[in-house]
């Protein structure tokens, strides 16, 4: 029961209030005398009872609660008071005493009630309006929202799968005068290595022990002479032939990527010579050929496979970052308050939150996409329609997880190490930047139930294989990432119900 006071000629007015429902408005003497009750606590229970009926949502147990009145001023139960500066003044005095057995019925079906699950539309569209008006106050969000995805995909394209460069290599080449030896270390990519001669291979390996090359490349002496018997006289060839005529190759294998690229190049270079010097290059190589690939090229990067997992946690985390403070703040301004008060369900909360943000959502997943396929080129075969939508579906999903950690926190910094508590595993588990089938079991299976691993995988089938949703590997990424967004938004509509 709520008391207005209101200085003037008005006098003392009594609002009396239930589940956000105004049911009476009145000074106290006539509310007394209209409903011919004692006291204001009697008015009130009898509106209430009233408001029950109307409604349908009392039980039968409501004529036999004993309910102890007491209306002594001296001995309030609850007292509440403030002051304002409009010259009106709140006041709640109550003085029911409720039994046992009601308040154990009425606090479970509180927690149950059915209106939870109700969507009032213009509940819904007061709390979008008031979620929209929030956003607008703080352009700095509109300006993030923008600025994040760009950012983040162009750093992704830019700095991960490309080949490195400039890496010095010490050559020690004995060849005198040197002949194939030349012609081989010509065709050496330059752009990926620096050739730095040095006298001997001792002189190299020290060089590459104090961090000054990522390898030694050496030939012997007889390079030319010992590659010519051994491509044109093979039952000439003996130990020290297939040694003179190697290329002998010492690399600092601490950088497996770097140590993976300089193996690439040399081996390129090689076949290149061998190309030039025999009638047969086809020789040369070993028996086993790789032909044309079934899906991609031969030429496949290592930014091919990640784009996907990339392109699916942006927008996740994105998504999530949007909502995942959202409750917290509302609960700290008092404004989650106001909207239980106003008699908002928390599903109805949490919808509003979901379509409004859902509009940043999709913006962000608009930028990625363009980003990725239209400026960087990521090689896609598939459907476009189908990329976005589980994009959108990851966006939904991300967005339920932050109304889950922000349901379940209190402060803004529980919600920070809520989320970043999921962070690394989910990105090292879904197979975004390692195949999944290089972990052990039992992280395996662990790993095909969380919400992005067969969204990765789907994702990339589609871009790199063209697949559609007859493949099982596909449409199980959108069912998976369905089944979490609604599994987070039922334990955040439980969450909101119980702390309410």
């Amino acid at each position: 029961m709520f008391e207005r006071t209101i200085k003037g000629e008005c006098g003392l007015v009594v609002g009396l209030m239930r589940n956000g429902k105004l049911l009476s408005e009145s000074p106290p003497q006539e509310l007394i005398d209209y409903y011919q009750m004692p006291t204001l606590e009697d008015v009130f229970l009898k509106l209430c009872m009233q408001d029950s009926a109307k409604t349908g949502d009392s039980d039968e147990q409501m004529q036999s609660t004993e309910v102890v009145v007491h209306s002594s001023s001296s001995q309030s139960v609850n007292s509440l008071q403030g002051c304002h500066d409009d010259d009106v003044a709140f006041s709640s005095d109550s003085a029911l005493l409720i039994d046992e057995d009601r308040k154990g019925h009425e606090s479970t079906s509180s927690n149950l009630h059915c209106s939870d699950f109700l969507l009032s539309p213009a509940h819904l569209w007061a709390l979008m309006v008031k979620n929209i008006i929030r956003i607008m106050r703080n352009p700095g969000i509109i300006f993030f929202s923008v600025i994040i995805p760009i950012l983040q995909t162009s750093l992704f394209c830019l700095a991960v799968g490309n080949d490195p460069r400039d890496l010095p290599v010490a050559v020690v080449n004995l060849e005198k005068p040197p002949l194939f030896s030349h012609l081989y270390l010509q065709q050496i990519d330059n752009y990926t290595v620096h050739q730095v001669p040095v006298a001997s291979v001792g002189l190299g390996k020290a060089g590459v022990r104090r961090g000054e090359y990522w390898g030694v490349i050496e030939m012997g002496p007889d390079f030319t002479k010992d590659l010519i018997v051994r491509f044109t006289k093979p039952s000439a060839i003996n130990n020290t032939i297939i040694q003179g005529s190697s290329v002998h190759v010492y690399l600092d294998m601490t950088n497996s990527q770097i140590a993976i690229s300089l193996q690439q190049k040399l081996l390129e270079a090689f076949q290149k010579l061998t190309a030039e010097v025999l009638p047969n290059p086809e020789v040369a190589e070993i028996p086993v050929v790789f032909e044309d690939p079934i899906y991609g090229s031969k030429m496949t990067k290592f930014v091919d496979f990640a784009a996907p997992g990339i392109i699916l946690t942006i927008i996740f985390f994105l998504a999530m970052g949007v909502t995942a403070l959202s409750l917290v703040t509302e609960r700290k301004e008092g404004l989650l308050d106001r909207s239980w008060v106003a008699g908002v369900s928390s599903t109805e909360v949490m919808l509003s939150h979901v379509l409004v943000t859902g509009l940043l959502t999709i913006m962000q997943i608009v930028l990625v996409l363009v980003f990725v396929l239209a400026v960087f080129k990521i090689p896609n075969e598939g459907s476009l329609l189908l990329i976005t939508l589980l994009c959108i579906l990851q966006g939904f999903c991300g967005q339920a997880f932050g109304l889950f950690a922000s349901s379940v926190c209190s402060t803004e910094i529980t919600v920070m190490q809520f989320t970043q508590g999921f962070f690394y595993p989910i990105i090292l588990m879904s197979g975004i930047i390692w195949p999944i089938q290089s972990m052990p079991d039992v992280l395996y299976y662990i790993s095909i139930c969380l919400p992005q691993t067969y969204a990765n995988e789907g994702l990339r089938d589609i871009l790199s294989k063209g697949w559609g949703m007859e493949h099982v590997e596909v449409w199980l990424g959108y069912v998976i990432t369905l089944a979490w967004a609604i599994f987070f938004l039922s334990m955040s509509a439980l969450f909101l119900r119980i702390r309410k």
